[in-house]
């Protein structure tokens, strides 16, 4: 009887575990989704006072790229690993839309990037040579 409880509490445990970390997915896709079609609206510039009172598309991306990474427990190792900055995620947000400003298989790579760990270490890590990570970003999206 013992070891059918124990059984049994494991399975629930596994169950909760998976729903979580399920959530946990979910909720990071629907962000990027949501990002990427922000990031690919068209500006209104038809309106000038209300385009420069209010905060550009790259910041609003930008911030919710930051606060996602920080608190993400996987992506949060890397930021504090290279000390990243708000101001480090607007640069290299603003230089993946200039440099690869590309859609990929259902990603929208200045976007997408920030949500795999292995290509936000190598953005971190080479954030000064654009062009590089650029190119770098279309040849991984290409064959996933």
């Amino acid at each position: 009887m013992d070891f059918l409880l124990i059984l049994l509490l494991l399975v629930v445990i596994f169950f909760l575990y998976r729903t979580f970390v399920n959530r946990k997915f979910i909720e990071a896709h629907r962000l990027m989704s949501r990002l990427s079609r922000l990031a690919q609206e068209p500006t209104d510039y038809s309106d000038l006072n209300k385009a420069f009172s209010q905060p550009s598309k790259y910041e609003i991306i930008s911030n919710e790229l930051y606060a996602f990474c920080i608190t993400n427990e996987h992506q949060k190792k890397t930021v504090d690993k290279y000390n990243a900055t708000l101001d480090d995620f607007k640069s290299i947000y603003i230089s993946l839309s200039v440099n690869c400003p590309a859609e990929i298989k259902g990603y929208y790579i200045p976007v997408a990037a920030f949500f795999f760990k292995s290509i936000l270490d190598y953005i971190l890590a080479n954030q000064n040579n654009s062009h590089e990570v650029a190119r770098y970003l279309m040849n991984y999206f290409e064959r996933i």
